[in-house]
């Protein structure tokens, strides 16, 4: 019975993960960087809304956080299957700067 509901599933599926489809940094990064941006506006809000603002402040910087974690690991992982060529030589002239 193996093979019946998806015949050609395991075929066509890749062996090994040393290709990268769809890169998971472009998909987290956002997440952390969201979140940081309503917590300045949070802070801006407890001028007028006080404490309860404050705390929502708080806590969006500290999911930020979290979710930077998980952003970083993705992206040094996904840098270091970059294939030498151009890209890799494009990319690390950026961060040699």
């Amino acid at each position: 019975m193996p093979g019946l509901l998806w015949p050609d599933f395991w075929s066509s599926y890749p062996r090994r993960f040393d290709t990268m489809r769809h890169p998971l940094h472009p998909a987290l990064v956002h997440f952390p960087v969201t979140c940081w941006s309503l917590a300045v506006f949070a802070d801006f809000a407890s001028i007028w809304l006080e404490e309860a603002a404050w705390r929502w402040s708080g806590g969006l910087f500290t999911i930020g956080c979290a979710m930077a974690l998980p952003a970083m690991l993705a992206g040094m992982i996904e840098l270091s299957r970059v294939p030498e060529g151009a890209a890799m030589r494009h990319a690390w002239r950026i961060w040699a700067r």
